[in-house]
């Protein structure tokens, strides 16, 4: 917050917080060992959300239906929601920055500049946070890992959920023939 309104926000023009970030925090300084909580996830999630808020955004506008945000919420949420999924960076707060860019009409502006900040600088920062105040506690360590590819090669981590479908790319990487079962 700090950052924002003393530095990014009054010398670059941009901004680290959107309402989203709330929810980020509880994930990042709550449930640290959830895959969602993850560096890889929270920065890629969120970016990945921003980018397609600002895709969907710029598609209405383009096609004349700027004005109809109950499409483009929802377009946005469900778009971010299918690319998360398919790049293992599921992190719910990164379908609120979607939501958050596609509602504001007076974000509209920013375009890809909002992919950059809030969504992308904004969750670096919560990141490093996170990092840094989880592990002064002995007892916590955050982050798990930084990118899914180790948790997924790694011999302790599982790869099939309890309906033994399984997840994300650890999945795709591990049990290929899985593929047709995940799709269906």
């Amino acid at each position: 917050g700090l950052l924002d309104n003393y530095v990014v926000g009054p010398k670059l023009h941009l901004h680290l917080l959107v309402a989203a970030f709330g929810a980020m925090s509880v994930i990042l300084f709550s449930a640290i060992k959830a895959p969602v909580a993850q560096p890889f996830n929270t920065i890629g999630g969120n970016t990945l959300g921003g980018f397609v808020g600002v895709a969907v955004v710029s598609l209405l506008e383009a096609i004349g239906l700027e004005d109809c945000f109950w499409l483009s919420g929802a377009l946005s949420v469900s778009l971010t929601i299918v690319a998360q999924e398919l790049t293992n960076t599921v992190h719910p707060p990164g379908g609120a920055t979607a939501l958050i860019f596609s509602l504001l009409k007076s974000s509209h502006h920013e375009h890809l500049l909002f992919v950059f900040a809030p969504a992308f600088l904004g969750s670096v920062v919560m990141v490093a946070t996170a990092v840094g105040m989880n592990n002064l506690a002995p007892a916590r360590t955050y982050p798990q890992w930084w990118l899914p590819l180790k948790r997924a090669l790694s011999p302790d981590s599982p790869t099939l959920d309890e309906d033994g479908l399984g997840s994300g790319m650890e999945v795709l990487l591990l049990c290929p023939t899985r593929l047709d079962a995940i799709l269906s």
